[in-house]
C-alpha cells in the first residue's frame, strides 16, 4: 500500500497533471502494517509533515537522533528543546547547523548539536531506538518551511525497533565524526 501510492503520483507528475489528491487520497497519514512494521507517509504541502515530526518529538520517552541537511524550522528546534528538558536524550547532527538559530534554541536546553561532514546528506530522526515503540521518519523533506510547507516532499515514518537501531548506529558513526 505504501510503494503503490508513490507510482501514480509520479505518473501524474510526469503527464503534468495535479499530484496532490491523489498523494494525500492515496497516502495521507494513514497508519499501514507492513510485515511487524507499522508505516505512516505524510507528503507535503498537504499531509503537514511537521505535524507528523511533531507527535513523535512529543510521544519520546528515551532518546531522539536527528540528522539533516538542511534545519532551519525554529518549531522543531523548539519541540527538540522540550523535549530535551522533560528529560529525553536528544543529539543534533546537521549540515552547518552550528551557530544558527537553530543550534542556539537547541544548545540553551542542553542538546549536543554537531556539523555534519560534507559529504552527508542524510535526513532522518530517530525516536526511542531499539524499544518497542522505536521509530524512524526519513525521507527528502528538509526540516525547513520549505520543506515542510511549500515543496512537493516526502516523509515517511516507520514503527519497527530493529530498523530503529539500525538508524541509531549510522547516527552514532556521524557522530562521532561530526564536529562541535
Amino acid at each position: 500500500a505504501v510503494a503503490a501510492s508513490y507510482p501514480s503520483g509520479f505518473e501524474d507528475l510526469f503527464q503534468g497533471l495535479d499530484a496532490t489528491r491523489r498523494f494525500s487520497k492515496a497516502a495521507g497519514t494513514e497508519a499501514i502494517t507492513v510485515g511487524t512494521s507499522i508505516v505512516t507517509v505524510a507528503f507535503a504541502p498537504q499531509d503537514n509533515p511537521q505535524r507528523l515530526l511533531i507527535d513523535g518529538i512529543r510521544g519520546a520517552r528515551d532518546s531522539i537522533s536527528v540528522t539533516f541537511d538542511h534545519f532551519t524550522d525554529l518549531r522543531l528546534a523548539r519541540e527538540l528543546a522540550a523535549a530535551s528538558r522533560r528529560g529525553v536524550s536528544v543529539g543534533v547532527v546537521g549540515d552547518q547547523i552550528v551557530g544558527t538559530r537553530v543550534s542556539f534554541t537547541l544548545c540553551s536546553a542542553g542538546v549536543p548539536v554537531r556539523d555534519q561532514p560534507s559529504d552527508v546528506h542524510s535526513k532522518y530522526m530517530v525516536v526511542d531506538a531499539g524499544t518497542p515503540n522505536g521509530f524512524v521518519t526519513t525521507g527528502s523533506a528538509n526540516w525547513s518551511n520549505n520543506g515542510m510547507f511549500e515543496n512537493d516532499e516526502n516523509l515517511i515514518e516507520i514503527r519497527d525497533p530493529l530498523i530503529s537501531s539500525a538508524y541509531a548506529a549510522d547516527f552514532s558513526s556521524l557522530a562521532t565524526v561530526s564536529q562541535d
